[in-house]
């Protein structure tokens, strides 16, 4: 708001303006203006560019070249740190699950000024990504931003891998495995010494499939294993049970 001051004899006049700016007014121009009505072409003008410092404000993304829900295990995936700040950022740092990235080629982390490329990608990339960039004003940072990556199914460790059943009883054997998507179709398979022989017994949901499996000799005793496939591939390694007598 501006307050003009007329002085005692009537001949000048003192406006003051208050204001704050924010960073939008950053770069724009300030102009104060003022003319007689009395006197023809009498305006006069002033201009002050302004100069506004502030902290740093971040936004995250992608690549041009990349969606978030189509980024496969194996490919490259390059983030941008869209940064504003004045005066200019001094330090520009990434986060990963609220842990710092650092610049590790060997590890395929490349950090390049306010970029940061991730190479051949997996499971292990998964999570959430964030920026920070600090001046003398303080320090600023993106959002939070998620990285979901689509992969093939692999097995979940920590599952029961020993069954000890007696011949002729029936025993259920669950396998679960961790994908993108979840769309899977199983495969399971017996293997014992001598021969695999494909087990049709099973009921599959999502990421979890069991088989039913009833042992009937000393042959039947052996190993289950169990394969995921989805739109991405067929699982590299099966989940292996044994099965041995009671």
């Amino acid at each position: 708001m501006a307050k003009e001051t007329v002085s005692g004899d009537g001949n000048s006049t003192l406006s003051r303006l208050r204001f704050r700016p924010t960073s939008e007014e950053h770069g724009k121009t300030l102009i104060c203006r003022a003319h007689n009505p009395e006197t023809p072409d009498s305006a006069l003008e002033d201009r002050w560019e302004l100069n506004v410092y502030f902290v740093p404000q971040l936004s995250l993304a992608l690549g041009a070249s990349q969606q978030y829900e189509h980024i496969r295990e194996g490919s490259d995936v390059y983030f941008d740190c869209n940064i504003q700040a004045n005066p200019p950022v001094t330090n520009v740092m990434w986060r990963f699950q609220s842990r710092r990235l650092e610049h590790q080629p060997s590890m395929g982390i490349i950090v390049r000024n306010h970029s940061l490329l991730l190479q051949n990608v997996g499971r292990r990339h998964r999570g959430t990504y964030r920026c920070l960039a600090t001046n003398q004003e303080g320090e600023g940072q993106s959002e939070d931003t998620e990285l979901a990556i689509q992969f093939s199914p692999v097995c979940i460790s920590g599952q029961k891998r020993m069954y000890g059943v007696a011949k002729h009883e029936e025993i259920n054997v669950t396998c679960e495995v961790d994908a993108d998507p979840d769309d899977i179709q199983f495969r399971w398979m017996f293997n014992n010494t001598s021969e695999m022989i494909d087990i049709i017994t099973f009921t599959s949901s999502a990421t979890r499939s069991i088989a039913s499996y009833v042992p009937r000799s000393k042959m039947d005793y052996g190993t289950l294993s169990c394969w995921g496939r989805n739109s991405i591939g067929v699982q590299r390694q099966p989940c292996i049970f044994t099965i041995m007598p009671a």
